[in-house]
């Protein structure tokens, strides 16, 4: 708080998120892209070239630069929820699952745990 007023500081959390998602492995093109939409807001409070444009904003240009960060981020987060639950389904086998006491479906004729399950 500053002159009775009340700033919002997210130049850290922004800093801390891009750094966060460098660790993330390559991106299939359409995740890059909403990836890359979504960081928009945050590489503003983020980086040098972000640093300049915010030097040339008003106050209230910064004020709904900021707001657009917490939509963006709920954004990617829904996103890539929706994947994993979608990775989560349980798999049906088209075929019997085969027990370590079963016959090898091989062929060879010795017992699945004694041939082809290691």
């Amino acid at each position: 708080m500053t002159e009775g007023k009340t700033y919002t500081v997210v130049d850290e959390w922004c800093n801390g998120f891009l750094r966060g998602l460098n660790l993330w492995e390559p991106l299939a093109a359409t995740d890059a892209t909403l990836t890359e939409q979504c960081v928009r807001p945050m590489r503003l409070f983020a980086t040098e070239a972000g640093f300049k444009k915010l030097d040339a904003m008003n106050e209230d240009d910064l004020v709904t630069q900021q707001q657009l960060i917490e939509p963006a981020v709920r954004r990617l987060f829904q996103h890539f929820l929706k994947q994993r639950k979608q990775a989560l389904e349980p798999v049906t086998r088209e075929t019997p699952k085969v027990g370590r006491n079963d016959p090898c479906p091989c062929g060879s004729g010795k017992k699945y745990k004694k041939c082809c399950l290691h």
